[in-house]
């Protein structure tokens, strides 16, 4: 004797409405072009919100400056582009280093900078501390806290290594003669061996 049959009986309409579920039925012509066009466009705004920078600020920073003296005061100057269409404001920039002592900036926060252009920023630091740097101190990079135009606020850590190609430049030891952090580049003078 052979065990009864027990699979399910699947009537044609159950069939084809699971099937019609699974694979939908052809749509026309205007809608797939609907479609289509739709997510060119979400494509398009998410690429100009990200250049824009509305949301995100895009700024770059470079160190164009620096002098320095023995244990004595130290200075460096600073250029941060807006690199995005909207304005940033820059609510607050973090230049305390290992190293470097009574950091002030010369310019009070916050400051818009409208997008495509540049503002200059100078810091002062009352006393240095030689044995406290090092020059690879560039991979931590200098934080920036900025708003873009929705209000939120982020931070941007901004790799601001010194590129030395003066000849006859000293370097620090085990660093790397071409590059080094923004801290050793104030500092490399008054602390180079």
């Amino acid at each position: 004797m052979s065990a009864p049959d027990t699979s399910p009986v699947v009537d044609a309409d159950s069939y084809y409405a699971l099937l019609d579920l699974l694979i939908p039925p052809p749509r026309s012509k205007r809608f797939a072009v609907v479609v289509a066009l739709s997510s060119i466009a979400v494509v398009v705004s998410v690429v100009l919100i990200a250049v824009s920078g509305a949301v995100v600020p895009r700024l770059s920073v470079t160190g164009n400056a620096w002098s320095a003296t023995r244990n004595g005061p130290a200075s460096f100057q600073l250029l941060i582009r807006n690199d995005g269409l909207r304005p940033a404001t820059i609510t607050r920039l973090r230049i305390d280093a290992a190293g470097l002592i009574g950091g002030t900036l010369e310019v009070r926060l916050p400051v818009t900078i409208r997008g495509g252009e540049s503002a200059t920023f100078a810091a002062h630091f009352q006393r240095i501390q030689c044995p406290q740097i090092r020059p690879t101190q560039y991979r931590d990079g200098l934080q920036i806290e900025a708003n873009g135009d929705v209000g939120l606020t982020t931070t941007i850590t901004a790799s601001t290594s010194f590129t030395l190609s003066r000849p006859g430049t000293r370097s620090f030891e085990g660093s790397d003669p071409l590059r080094i952090g923004w801290p050793a580049g104030i500092s490399q003078e008054a602390c180079a061996a």
